[in-house]
């Protein structure tokens, strides 16, 4: 996922916090498998950003 991609939808959950937009406005112009989408690719950078925090916790690169 691109981080234009995930920007877009921090600012859209925070846009529904804030009560700014509903989610009929938010969710009128996305698709279930839309929404699926996202949320697969937002898990998968998660993940991935867990995983490089492990390796560099687990290779010691703090003491470079």
């Amino acid at each position: 996922m691109n981080a234009e991609k995930l920007r877009d939808i921090k600012d859209k959950r925070k846009a529904l916090a804030h009560g700014n937009f509903s989610f009929l406005d938010i969710g009128k112009d996305f698709s279930p498998q839309d929404l699926i989408k996202f949320k697969d690719q937002t898990f998968a950078f998660l993940s991935d950003i867990v995983l490089q925090v492990e390796d560099f916790i687990n290779t010691r690169k703090y003491l470079t």
